[in-house]
């Protein structure tokens, strides 16, 4: 009779070629695979190991990357505005894209994205009204006097 198996959340397969050394995981031997536990864990710790917001934020980037490398425009571009949201100088950003070589195969749309971001970023006009200017902020650029909205 076969010993019952570890739950699978548990359980990890690595082909037999591989030499193991540890022979307390080897819970059970089939054809091709030799079939590992977890080993016992008696405090229950835990080991967590999670990516940073850093690197989270380079994986996007590479992953929009590897989109523009397969041709595939339209989810590169929905990546990189996801990183855009993320990024505390994103008209930045996409200056540093248009120089990027592996981002070359999309560089309309990253053109088209600097002009997105350069809209909003741009300062509001009077009463917050876009296109309707204030006569007395350019007055008060003319003399050097910070103007406040």
């Amino acid at each position: 009779m076969r010993s019952p198996r570890p739950p699978p959340s548990l359980v990890l397969s690595v082909p037999r070629r591989c030499r193991l050394t540890h022979v307390a995981l080897i819970s059970e031997l089939t054809s091709d695979f030799v079939t590992i536990s977890a080993p016992p864990n008696p405090r229950e710790w835990a080991e967590d190991r999670f990516a940073t917001a850093e690197q989270k934020l380079i994986a996007q980037y590479n992953i929009a990357c590897c989109y523009a490398a397969m041709r595939d425009s339209g989810r590169a571009v929905d990546v990189l505005r996801a990183y855009l949201n993320q990024v505390s100088d994103p008209l930045n950003q996409v200056n540093e894209m248009l120089v990027d070589a592996d981002l070359e195969p999309i560089r309309a749309e990253l053109r088209e994205l600097r002009e997105e971001q350069k809209a909003r970023g741009a300062p509001p006009g009077l009463f917050g009204l876009k296109g309707v200017t204030n006569p007395l902020r350019a007055l008060a650029d003319q003399v050097q006097v910070e103007w406040k909205d």
